[in-house]
């Protein structure tokens, strides 16, 4: 890092620990800390420094700069307020106009995306006993390789898979990454999510648009329920009926993660 003009600089924005190099602070300077990580893989920065921090950058909602990767904006009401009435009669109507162009070329039900093989929360785990009562596809590192490299590879899978295992890496509140918004929901698949409460899905998400793991008392219940979606396509075409009600807001990431 060059810091030939850091002492001038008004704000410094920092990924991790200040080097020895930054200290100390400049009195007229700023202090921002940037990450994407959820809160147990956030580096580490020793109190005594952590105080010189005035703007933080992070997924959590309350941070001063929210570290998002989409949110759902509704046609005629700006914070996305669907009455429950409202949505009510999105399960009820007739969606299939709804249902992805793709939708009848797809042949296989849910896959995964995994890099991680030590997640905090189990999610390999989980999708084991979730592979024993439905059809589940997991790619990326010691599984399966990708049919192709970078965003084509997912795009592919797209066109053959119903339901997208958007599962993070450890189960924290906010915490929602590219896997929802990015992976599933603009690839027109249905997110079945774990991590964030479903509260923090609610917040940014289309209505009716994921399946939470939560609303299910074993990945066996999770994997009849999905089952069901896939033999009815009334029921799998209401997860698509919030297009009806607004869009994806084209949010941009503050750095890649």
């Amino acid at each position: 890092m060059n810091f030939s003009d850091y002492p001038n600089a008004v704000l410094a924005v920092f990924t991790q620990a200040p080097p020895d190099g930054a200290l100390p602070k400049p009195g007229n300077q700023t202090w921002a800390l940037e990450t994407g990580e959820a809160p147990f893989h956030m580096p580490f920065i020793p109190p005594a420094i952590q105080e010189h921090f005035k703007i933080f950058l992070t997924t959590k909602a309350d941070s001063h700069v929210p570290w998002i990767n989409g949110v759902f904006v509704a046609n005629e009401e700006p914070e996305k307020l669907i009455p429950p009435e409202q949505q009510r009669r999105i399960l009820n109507e007739d969606n299939y106009r709804w249902l992805p162009k793709s939708h009848a070329g797809r042949r296989k039900k849910a896959f995964a995306l995994i890099s991680n093989l030590h997640a905090r929360n189990d999610r390999l785990q989980y999708i084991e006993e979730l592979a024993k009562y439905t059809d589940i596809d997991v790619f990326g590192r010691n599984h399966i390789p990708c049919p192709r490299s970078g965003a084509a590879c997912l795009y592919e899978l797209a066109l053959q898979y119903k339901f997208y295992l958007a599962f993070e890496n450890s189960n924290c509140e906010d915490y929602i990454t590219e896997k929802f918004f990015e992976n599933a929901l603009r690839q027109d698949m249905v997110p079945v999510v774990m991590g964030a409460p479903r509260e923090s899905y609610c917040a940014i998400a289309p209505p009716n648009s994921f399946i939470h793991v939560d609303d299910f008392s074993s990945p066996a219940e999770l994997a009849g329920y999905l089952n069901w979606l896939d033999r009815n396509d009334t029921a799998y075409a209401s997860y698509f009926a919030w297009r009806a009600y607004g869009n994806l807001a084209n949010t941009a990431v503050l750095s890649v993660v």
